[in-house]
């Protein structure tokens, strides 16, 4: 983990990235997080 990166959104710029990548090459009907109920970062960059 590199904690001074926390709160910039490069996950959330990642993660938009690769779903809009996902949608464009194969069209998928959804994506499924696979997310630890503890991690609360990674739920918001979910939703």
């Amino acid at each position: 983990m590199v904690r001074k990166a926390w709160g910039k959104g490069y996950a959330t710029e990642a993660a938009t990235a690769v779903l809009r990548y996902a949608f464009l090459v194969s069209d998928p009907d959804k994506i499924i997080a696979d997310i630890r109920i503890e991690n609360e970062g990674s739920i918001n960059v979910a939703t």
